[in-house]
């Protein structure tokens, strides 16, 4: 089957992006949970780095990494999640999820007008 390298590599930054909504729509529903940590999500990065530096075989391969920022103010419960903060931050992931929902459009559109008979042909 046809793999096209760039659609491999937005399929997998939407994968990621679903991830990081999941994570901030965690924290922010555990707001008033005493002792939560916020946490939040570790990608793109490593993947460029490795992508520049392995090719993109061994960076398709990468999972994203889950952790627990460590410079984040608490309040007296110990719960470190801020609402502007996650809310900012699942503002930003929308954006970038789509971004590479439209490119990956495009790029669908492109390879499907490719790969279809000319007209009258």
């Amino acid at each position: 089957m046809f793999q096209d390298p760039r659609l491999a590599v937005l399929t997998r930054l939407m994968d990621v992006a679903v991830l990081r909504q999941q994570v901030h729509a965690g924290n922010l529903a555990n707001q008033n949970t005493p002792g939560f940590k916020a946490r939040a999500v570790a990608f793109e990065a490593e993947f460029n780095r490795v992508l520049d530096e392995q090719g993109l075989e061994r960076a398709l391969t990468m999972r994203p990494r889950i952790y627990t920022p460590l410079a984040t103010a608490a309040d007296n419960d110990g719960n470190d999640v801020s609402s502007e903060r996650e809310v900012a931050e699942l503002a930003k992931n929308k954006l970038l999820y789509d971004s590479y929902a439209q490119l990956a459009r495009g790029k669908l559109r492109l390879l499907n007008t490719a790969l279809s008979p000319a007209p009258g042909g």
